[in-house]
């Protein structure tokens, strides 16, 4: 058996008869840091926001945020001007 540098996980060898806890130990180990690294990112603040973009007019230079939101089974896009 060899594993694997950054996390450990368990790589069967040619030889090596593969179990199935050592498939499941490995899924639980990159789960867990899946989850860790996607509450730790910029991704929660970003669904936290309902307008986490910007984009300026480049006709007018108003600058305005915009973002999706589920409503009533329907995408809506939506904006706002920045003042």
């Amino acid at each position: 058996m060899k594993y694997t540098t950054n996390y450990n996980l368990k790589k069967p060898e040619g030889t090596d008869v593969v179990n199935i806890d050592d498939l499941n130990y490995n899924a639980d180990i990159i789960d867990t840091e899946l989850a860790a690294r996607v509450k730790n990112s910029d991704f929660v603040l970003h669904l936290d926001d309902s307008l986490p973009h910007k984009f300026t007019d480049t006709a007018t230079g108003k600058v305005y945020k915009y973002g999706l939101k589920q409503q009533d089974n329907h995408i809506v896009f939506m904006y706002q001007e920045v003042v």
